[in-house]
C-alpha cells in the first residue's frame, strides 16, 4: 500500500517538484563544498596568500578598535613574553598577543585577541642600529645601595637584575648613606652606559638620574639606589 502511495506521489506534480528541489540543494551544496575545498588547496599551495590573509583580518580587527596607518603592516606574535617585556612598548605584552608593524609610519600595536583590544600602542625607530642592553654582549658592573630602612631590600634587588639580565655583574650591595630615597635611582657612573642605565630603570620602576649630593661613587659601571 505505501509503495503505490509512494509511486502515486513520485508521478504527481507535488512529486516532481519535491525531487527537483532535492536535486537542486544536493547540487549547490556539492558546489559550495567544492569551492571551498578548492579555497582550501590555493591557500596550502601559497602560504604567502595565507599569511597576507591573516593580515588583512588582523587589520580589519584592530582597524574597528583606532585608526590605523594607510599602509599594509608586518605581522608578529608574541611567543616568549618574558624577553619582549624587557622593552617598555611590551611591557604589558602576554603569549599569543599579536603585534603590528607599520614601518613607514614607524609605529607598532600590540592587540590581544582574546579579548579583542588594544594593549599599547608606541613609535618605533627601524632605522637606528640598536642600543647596548644589559641582555647583549656589553658586560656592566653594577653596584647596589639600599636608599631605605626595610632590611633586605639591596640583596632582593641584586637578585632581580641578576634574574632579568644574563650579562651583568652586581659587584657589591650596601647600605646608602640616606635611607629617605623615595624612588629608586639608576645612575651612569662613567657616562658610556646611558642606554643600559634607562632599561634598568624601566625594569626597577625608577629613574635615571645623577651621584646624588653626599654618597659615595663605587668602583662600577652603574649604581642602583634602591628606594622606597
Amino acid at each position: 500500500m505505501k509503495s503505490k502511495q509512494l509511486s502515486f506521489f513520485l508521478r504527481s506534480p507535488s512529486g516532481v517538484v519535491a525531487i527537483v528541489v532535492i536535486v537542486i540543494a544536493v547540487v549547490f551544496s556539492g558546489y559550495y563544498f567544492y569551492n571551498k575545498y578548492q579555497e582550501t588547496q590555493k591557500l596550502l599551495q601559497n602560504p604567502t596568500t595565507a599569511a597576507q590573509q591573516q593580515v588583512n583580518s588582523l587589520v580589519d580587527k584592530v582597524g574597528k578598535l583606532m585608526v590605523l596607518p594607510n599602509e599594509l603592516p608586518t605581522l608578529a606574535k608574541v611567543s616568549n613574553a618574558t624577553q619582549a617585556r624587557k622593552q617598555p612598548l611590551f611591557k604589558n605584552v602576554e603569549n599569543g598577543d599579536e603585534v603590528l608593524f607599520f614601518v613607514k609610519a614607524k609605529l607598532a600595536v600590540v592587540y590581544r585577541p582574546s579579548i579583542n583590544k588594544i594593549i599599547a600602542v608606541g613609535p618605533i625607530n627601524l632605522t637606528q642600529r640598536p642600543t647596548p642592553t644589559p641582555t647583549q654582549e656589553r658586560k656592566v658592573t653594577i653596584v647596589v645601595y639600599n636608599g631605605t630602612t626595610t632590611v633586605g631590600l639591596g640583596t632582593q634587588t641584586q637578585k632581580q637584575l641578576s634574574a632579568d639580565n644574563q650579562n651583568i655583574t652586581v659587584t657589591d650591595v650596601q647600605n646608602a648613606k640616606k635611607n629617605t630615597y623615595t624612588k629608586t635611582l639608576v645612575i651612569d657612573l662613567n657616562g658610556k652606559n646611558q642606554a643600559i642605565a634607562s632599561t634598568l630603570a624601566s625594569q626597577l620602576k625608577g629613574e635615571t638620574a645623577a651621584l646624588p649630593e653626599g654618597e659615595t661613587k663605587p668602583s662600577a659601571d652603574i649604581l642602583v639606589i634602591v628606594g622606597r
